[in-house]
């Protein structure tokens, strides 16, 4: 580095000198030049980079007063323990601490208001408190990301609102993978979150006090992976959850999915007439579905739940492709009361369920009904003549129901083709679907995909007014082809493909957002996903 030929004195601040250009310092003798300053106070136009060092603490650097449309990055310096020295800074473009494993707090970033873009406290091991942010306001993104012993996040009670720059794609709030996190005080005055609000992998939280401030989520709201955490009762001012558009999504995504010692949602009652897509997925000990009735619209997914009974609690009067599975202790429903449309629904492998008690308002399923390998189901009662649906039938591998239930229903529904090996004792065919050309689609169209955004797989469909070669093919951003889904001839009718999140050489894709681009006929269209971690 060669700072001091960089150094001019500026005309319109007297006493204040410049520097013009990036600073990297990679060892002590790269801030000998900052010290022969004597303290003169300095601008920085460009980043100040000071990565992989042995230096203690940042003194040399007390004559910095800002740093103009550039980025602080502090990496790697394994003697750090303080960052006094930047107190006098205000405002940077992103704001980077990461892997300095003797840097137990921000002491030295107190006059820090305001990052534009990007905020990441990642991988700082003996990191006890975030205390140095007390002054900052915004944040465009912030990431607080495998702090092993950080144990809340005071020191941003300051912090208002994450995002908030129509320019900035990623505008998110996560908080994944500290070891020693326990609640979230800290964040008391946090209000809005303009993009994703991730909370993962946090082997010791508890509960999610801190944001009892919180209003409003503008994307997706995904809670997942923590083992301890038993409740949402943090977030009972959350009211407003509309998605958006930006990235070409419907609505937003709420994920509730592997916190094995979670019993209640009641902590979400606060939100009201709300169009999402509702994951609850692998919560072993959730009890009951209470909190959720301020969701009317949703792509809904239920599975895992081991301990969930019924679905009460859910207030949804439409739905979107949906997913009832795999649940071990679910029994009825009931919650399902008020939905008397659905895009698709699918019911397989919950194993003590004995009726469709729930569906019983439900009149239509636009596209394909499924009840599979539910070995308690006795009956199908609760489906009636005023149920339709539009695309396939099937009822396959449910041992106890017998096959009067199912021609009764096939004849309520107006299907002539009964649907066999169900009841044990059958060994015929298995699937119905329904031969009625007029339930074709009469347009060929990529509908939305589910769950969109997703951590794992997610399902596209398409409809195919006429058959014809079909071609589904995925995109990065960049152009780069990911993953060749389908390239074949296609019958007309409604179809169904699972991205598995891995690319064509079966190699995991990285988080992000991604082109899905469907041909067929003389039909062009693209739509995005976009895959979380």
């Amino acid at each position: 580095m060669s700072a001091t030929r960089s150094i001019e004195t500026t005309v319109t601040t007297p006493g204040l000198q410049t520097l013009n250009g990036d600073v990297s310092i990679n060892s002590a003798s790269d801030l000998e030049e900052f010290r022969e300053l004597g303290g003169t106070a300095f601008k920085l136009f460009g980043s100040l980079t000071i990565r992989n060092t042995e230096l203690t603490d940042l003194t040399a650097l007390s004559g910095l007063e800002e740093i103009e449309g550039g980025n602080l990055r502090i990496q790697g310096n394994s003697s750090l323990v303080s960052l006094q020295g930047l107190e006098k800074v205000r405002q940077v473009n992103e704001l980077q601490i990461i892997s300095n494993n003797a840097l137990q707090s921000l002491e030295g970033l107190t006059g820090l208001r305001q990052v534009t873009f990007d905020t990441q406290i990642t991988g700082n091991r003996t990191m006890q408190s975030l205390r140095g942010l007390d002054s900052l306001q915004r944040s465009g993104r912030l990431v607080i990301s495998s702090n092993a012993e950080l144990a809340d996040l005071q020191g941003l009670e300051r912090l208002r609102i994450v995002g908030g720059w129509p320019s900035y794609a990623y505008e998110d709030l996560i908080i994944r993978h500290n070891a020693s996190l326990r609640d979230l005080r800290g964040l008391e005055s946090l209000t809005h979150v303009d993009g994703i609000l991730q909370i993962s992998s946090n082997a010791t939280l508890e509960n999610l006090a801190g944001l009892e401030q919180l209003e409003y989520v503008q994307l997706t709201l995904q809670i997942e992976k923590n083992p301890e955490l038993t409740n949402l009762d943090g977030l009972a001012n959350l009211r407003q959850f509309p998605g958006q558009a930006t990235l070409g999504y419907d609505r937003g995504s709420l994920i509730i999915a592997e916190n094995p010692s979670l019993t209640s949602v009641r902590g979400l009652a606060g939100l009201n007439d709300i169009n999402t897509t509702l994951t609850i997925q692998d919560n072993g000990a959730l009890e009951s579905l209470e909190g959720l009735g301020g969701i009317t619209v949703a792509s809904l997914t239920v599975s895992g739940n081991d301990t969930l009974t019924s679905l009460f609690g859910l207030g949804l009067s439409w739905m979107g492709p949906s997913l009832i599975s795999n649940n071990a202790s679910l029994e009825t429903l009931i919650g399902l009361d008020s939905v008397d449309t659905a895009r698709e629904l699918t019911i397989e492998r919950n194993p003590v369920l004995t009726s469709l008690v729930g569906l019983g308002q439900l009149q239509e399923v636009r596209q394909n009904l499924t009840i599979r390998e539910n070995e308690a189901l006795l009956n199908l009662d609760s489906l009636t003549s005023r149920t339709e649906a539009g695309g396939s039938l099937l009822i396959r591998d449910n041992e106890a129901l017998d096959e009067v239930s199912i021609e009764h229903l096939l004849l309520q529904i107006g299907r002539a083709t009964p649907p066999t090996d169900n009841d044990s004792t059958d060994d015929s065919d298995s699937s119905a679907t329904g031969g009625d050309t007029s339930t074709l689609p009469t347009r060929t169209q990529l509908l939305p995909a589910f769950p969109n955004p997703s951590n794992s797989s997610m399902s596209v469909a398409y409809d195919l007014a006429e058959g014809s070669e079909g071609r589904l093919q995925l995109y990065s951003v960049s152009g780069q082809l990911v993953r060749n889904l389908v390239s074949s001839e296609q019958p007309a009718g409604y179809h169904v493909v699972t991205w598995d999140g891995r690319s064509d050489d079966g190699v995991p894709a990285a988080a992000g957002v991604y082109l899905i681009r469907f041909r067929a006929e003389q039909t062009l269209q693209t739509g995005k996903l976009m895959l979380l971690r």
